[in-house]
């Protein structure tokens, strides 16, 4: 049985500055076991061990298994000699084209600007959690990289709480879309949070008048929702009519192309309540009406009765696709 075990100096250069007493006293704990006999506790065993609260041993095990140390299991951790490999690869799955930063290079950064001392104090009390040595990193990316300014930053932590998507790799995603639509100022992003905002209500409400409320969206519903709440903005008084026209004329099925087809249609003419589009076909059946009571003229040739085909006949039209586009 050895005597003892050693730290790295890597091991201190990283965590003997960045990781709090408590949580390094911890780990110290359970690697000397584990070294020792291969011992491993329980969060239960290992609070009773070593009277700390268990609350603070789950904060702290969930801290080295984000660091690649250690890997959670059921009942508390373990050690497995793959464990720094596993972290190793999830590093270099983000974006290939984020440099990477040292540690050294990251706490330089910060002790000169004070905004990224900032950045990172305000991303742990929004995302509601500690900071790993690797979300440090994409952070201070942005600002790096991204050339984003810090409170940019935090807004688009913000939003992504608020959306209940607290991992780094969403938050990086829409950090690189952001840079890419040069959403750079605090004005930028506060009108564009604002503008998908009222997309996503939109599509709350899509949601609850198809009666979709509790699961996700499955592929395909996703797809058209997409298309009525962001590509086409289709007024929501058209959606539970094109729902109600659809549901009749499929006896109960849900055609959702055959949906998308009236409700682009309709979006296509202009029209935007149920009033404008019940006066819309009303003045296509006058003028159809019209065209049959007219007496062809001496003299007609085949292109005497045309009709103006720029007008559309919305329950002719709706029963032209739905054969095509109901099983879609």
């Amino acid at each position: 049985m050895a005597d003892g075990f050693q730290l790295s100096f890597e091991f201190v250069e990283k965590w003997g500055r960045f990781a709090k007493p408590e949580y390094l006293k911890i780990y110290i704990y359970i690697l000397s076991k584990y070294k020792k006999d291969k011992t491993v506790y329980s969060i239960s065993e290992l609070s009773e061990v070593m009277d700390i609260k268990t609350a603070k041993i789950r904060a702290a095990l969930e801290y080295w298994a984000l660091e690649g140390l250690i890997a959670l299991s059921e009942n508390g951790y373990i050690f497995t000699e793959t464990t720094p490999k596993k972290a190793e690869n999830q590093l270099k799955a983000v974006v290939s084209s984020r440099p990477s930063y040292t540690h050294t290079e990251i706490d330089s950064a910060a002790t000169k600007n004070q905004d990224i001392s900032y950045l990172f104090k305000q991303a742990e009390k929004i995302l509601g959690k500690l900071l790993s040595t690797n979300d440090m990193e994409v952070l201070y990316s942005f600002v790096d990289w991204l050339n984003l300014p810090v409170e940019v930053i935090i807004m688009i932590i913000t939003y992504a709480a608020g959306k209940n998507k607290n991992n780094m790799r969403y938050i990086e995603k829409v950090a690189i879309d952001w840079a890419d639509r040069e959403i750079n100022t605090y004005e930028k992003a506060e009108a564009y949070i604002i503008e998908l905002e009222e997309a996503y209500s939109k599509e709350r409400k899509i949601r609850t008048i198809l009666g979709i409320n509790d699961r996700a969206l499955s592929v395909t519903e996703k797809k058209y929702i997409n298309i009525w709440a962001y590509e086409k903005d289709i007024p929501l008084d058209l959606i539970p009519i094109a729902y109600d026209k659809t549901m009749m004329k499929t006896g109960g099925k849900m055609g959702w192309a055959y949906m998308n087809k009236l409700l682009c249609s309709w979006f296509d003419e202009g029209i935007k309540t149920q009033e404008e589009l019940e006066i819309a076909q009303e003045h296509f059946k006058i003028k159809q009406n019209e065209e049959k009571t007219k007496t062809p003229q001496k003299g007609a040739n085949k292109f005497s009765n045309y009709q103006d085909t720029n007008k559309i006949d919305y329950d002719k039209y709706a029963e032209q696709i739905l054969a095509d586009m109901l099983d879609e």
